[in-house]
């Protein structure tokens, strides 16, 4: 028994025993009966539901008895779930909470707890919503600020403010608002028309604006504004007078004030109706209006209503009218020469305004200006202009012109005008080339005419009628004596005519007037030329040979062609049929038979001359730079096909390259083709026009004299 009781495994068994004992014998005068339970606080601020909180808010509750410290929890769920403050321990029965953010609804709860127990959780839960931003201040609009004449049911206007949900509008008699007129809040609108102001009043108003978080300060300063006059009576006409006859046709029209009106309406018409109007303004301040343009010998009727911001006043009564006065003739204004004008022509032309009314006009000549002696003086002139021959050269003259009807004359243009003559008249040119009635001429012809003595410029006129109906050329200021015209018709007749001018004025045209008649069109004709027949084809505006040139004696490809008086040619690969076929291969100064004048014969036929540079530019910008277009049917492949649509037909003819002794090699038949041009590029190199076979491009380059190229000639 003994070494039971010795076993480890009850050894503690006694002293457990024995605590067990002494707790139960002894007593704990501090310790709080077993069935006291501590009361849930009570939540203080901000109360439950509160909107508009501060995001620093101080939480406040009510002490619990017994409580020595407090659990507080607040969430954005009213589960709790989701904590944003969890403190336990806090010794007074409130807390500042910071850092919250704007516009959330925060949910809080508090318990109370000593050392021995917690209460349960405050019920019910209270919750919050923080404040957002304060709107900011309206600005106010209408009525401006110390506006009169205001309607008085006016109204008031300010600009929106940011974040506002309503609106107060006070209106008072007084600066201080010490009382009001008007005294709204709640308006969500940025206008509100007030009623039933007194006349002739002046009042005070702002605004502020509210929303959730808050409500801005009143709109600074507070504006005013006075109300106008009571509508004012209808105005007392005064002048002209009623039924009044030989009124002006710009009549000034008078009425009396009425009292508290700020403007009138004036209303005139030929229709004691008023279905239509004469005049129609309103907004006039004044009490008189000058009406103009009225018409002559006809009745009028007007009246007038008075007006400010209550209202406005009916209608003059009774009506009145009156009669306007029969037309009188206003002098003629002058225009030409202008005064005091210079080196005038001899034979000038005088011109000047119309007068309104007028069946004729005068004019009188003079060289002093009291008119005693008169140069010229017609009357009967129904054209505002007149020319006048005869005038003598470098003198002063006086002018003046007055107007006429059956009524009557005007009084004469004031001031007379002055002015000086110049020379003599010039005497009109002479014409020189193409010579009168010529024909097949070039549908670019150049025009000569010999100069006339004096003469600053000319005036060139080409017309297809003999009467010069119309222009196909009409150009004054040409400072030469000759002009190139550009694209004439073919077989077409002309008719040209030239005539001088100076400071003084101008010549007569020339006498009798020329003409001419343009060559064949160059479709469809033929040229024989060194026993071949070449056919021609217009391109554009450009004739050309539709061959290849093949003229000249053959000489083999190892020796240079030279000026020795006998043409010279090569064929391709120096073989003849390749010649009969595209046509020679030349070097440059062959071609242009030693000379370097671009545009030359050269070895063309005549009437045909070795294009320059630029008429193959023209060539090339007539197909819009498409190679196809001038290739043969047949000629080039994929990109490169040609299509003649031109009808040029180029053929891929290749070329001869120069070794300096001849051009020893034919390269790049059926590959390519070039066209000498009548341009020098350099001393040593020319320019030319350049195709291939598989590309639609055209290329204008230029290489040395001494390579061999095909030639193509085009229509002087």
């Amino acid at each position: 028994m003994i070494n039971r009781l010795m076993d480890s495994r009850y050894i503690y068994i006694i002293p457990v025993i024995v605590l067990i004992a002494l707790a139960n014998s002894c007593k704990f005068p501090n310790a709080p009966a077993a069935e006291i339970t501590l009361s849930a606080p009570v939540l203080s601020s901000p109360e439950n539901n509160k909107t508009g909180v501060s995001t620093e808010p101080e939480l406040l509750w009510t002490q619990s008895e017994g409580a020595t410290k407090y659990n507080l929890q607040l969430a954005t769920d009213s589960s709790f779930s989701n904590l944003v403050i969890n403190e336990n321990g806090l010794a007074d029965t409130g807390k500042q909470v910071v850092g919250l953010s704007r516009l959330v609804r925060y949910y809080w709860r508090v318990s109370a707890a000593n050392n021995y127990e917690s209460s349960a959780w405050s019920s019910p839960a209270f919750a919050f919503v923080t404040a957002g931003t304060i709107p900011s201040v309206p600005l106010l609009s209408l009525p401006s600020n110390g506006a009169s004449d205001i309607n008085v049911n006016p109204v008031l206007t300010w600009n929106a403010s940011l974040g506002a949900d309503g609106y107060t509008l006070q209106v008072s008699k007084s600066s201080t608002f010490t009382d009001f007129v008007y005294n709204q809040s709640g308006l969500t609108a940025t206008s509100k028309q007030i009623t039933g102001l007194n006349n002739f009043e002046k009042y005070y108003w702002r605004v502020s604006a509210s929303n959730i978080s808050g409500t801005s300060d009143w709109s600074s300063p507070a504006w005013s504004f006075t109300t106008s006059h009571s509508i004012p009576v209808p105005p007392v006409l005064s002048s002209p007078a009623d039924n009044s006859v030989d009124i002006s046709t710009s009549p000034n029209l008078i009425w009396n004030s009425s009292s508290g009106a700020t403007s009138y309406t004036l209303q005139v018409s030929a229709d004691p109706s008023f279905s239509s109007f004469i005049y129609n303004q309103s907004g006039i301040i004044n009490t008189n209006r000058q009406v103009t343009g009225l018409n002559n010998l006809t009745n009028y009727f007007w009246r007038v209503r008075a007006a400010n911001g209550s209202g406005t006043s009916g209608w003059s009564d009774p009506v009145w009218s009156f009669k306007t006065k029969a037309a009188s003739l206003a002098a003629p204004l002058l225009s030409l020469p202008t005064n005091m004008a210079a080196s005038v022509s001899t034979s000038p032309t005088f011109v000047w305004i119309a007068s309104s009314g007028a069946a004729s006009y005068t004019l009188q000549i003079s060289t002093d200006n009291a008119f005693s002696a008169l140069t010229f003086n017609q009357s009967d002139i129904s054209t505002t202009n007149i020319q006048v021959t005869g005038l003598n050269s470098f003198t002063v003259y006086y002018w003046r012109v007055r107007a006429v009807n059956n009524l009557g004359v005007s009084d004469w243009s004031t001031p007379s005008w002055s002015f000086t003559t110049g020379s003599a008249p010039l005497a009109p040119p002479v014409l020189i080339s193409p010579s009168n009635n010529s024909s097949n001429v070039s549908i670019t012809p150049t025009l000569s005419w010999s100069a006339s003595p004096g003469a600053a410029g000319y005036t060139l006129q080409v017309s297809t009628s003999s009467s010069f109906s119309d222009f196909v050329f009409n150009q004054s200021g040409l400072t030469n004596t000759s002009h190139k015209l550009l694209s004439l018709n073919y077989l077409t007749k002309y008719y040209w005519r030239v005539r001088a001018a100076n400071n003084s004025g101008t010549s007569d045209w020339s006498a009798p007037t020329w003409s001419f008649t343009t060559a064949e069109a160059c479709e469809g004709g033929t040229v024989m030329y060194s026993g071949k027949l070449y056919h021609s084809v217009q391109v554009g505006s450009q004739c050309w040979l539709k061959e290849n040139l093949d003229v000249g004696l053959l000489i083999n490809g190892n020796q240079n062609q030279s000026n020795n008086g006998i043409l010279e040619k090569y064929c391709y690969d120096n073989n003849r049929v390749n010649c009969e076929k595209f046509g020679g291969l030349y070097q440059w100064d062959e071609v242009m038979q030693y000379v370097k004048t671009p545009g030359t014969k050269g070895i063309c036929p005549d009437g045909w001359h070795i294009p320059t540079k630029a008429e193959l530019d023209i060539l090339k910008n007539s197909v819009k730079g498409n190679s196809n277009d001038l290739k043969a049917v047949g000629e080039g492949t994929a990109d490169g096909a040609g299509t003649n649509a031109s009808g040029f037909s180029a053929l891929l003819s290749g070329f001869g390259y120069s070794t300096g002794n001849g051009v020893g090699y034919s390269y790049s038949l059926g590959i390519n083709t070039f066209f000498w041009s009548s341009s020098e590029a350099d001393l040593s190199s020319a320019h030319y026009m350049n195709m291939y076979f598989n590309q639609s491009v055209i290329l204008n380059q230029y290489d040395r004299k001494a390579s061999a190229f095909s030639v193509r000639c085009i229509k002087d």
